[in-house]
């Protein structure tokens, strides 16, 4: 159903982690005000990114991941 993790989708996914954490931590602590429920946030925003990762365009991961923050929220 969301494809079989390989080595290259998780190494990917690391890099999107690494790269914009940070970020989507300051985006989603906009959107609830608290400290503890941006990281809830971001957690569950990464999980489902990393779950549709078949279906992300290459290039457009991080607006994908804020996307979601965004609908989640």
């Amino acid at each position: 159903m969301f494809g079989s993790p390989t080595p290259a989708r998780d190494a990917e996914f690391t890099a999107l982690v690494r790269s914009a954490s940070a970020s989507l931590t300051r985006t989603a602590y906009l959107l609830t005000g608290d400290a503890e429920l941006s990281a809830e946030l971001v957690q569950e925003a990464l999980v489902r990114t990393y779950l549709a990762w078949p279906r992300v365009r290459s290039g457009v991961v991080e607006a994908y991941a804020r996307r979601v923050l965004g609908n989640l929220n």
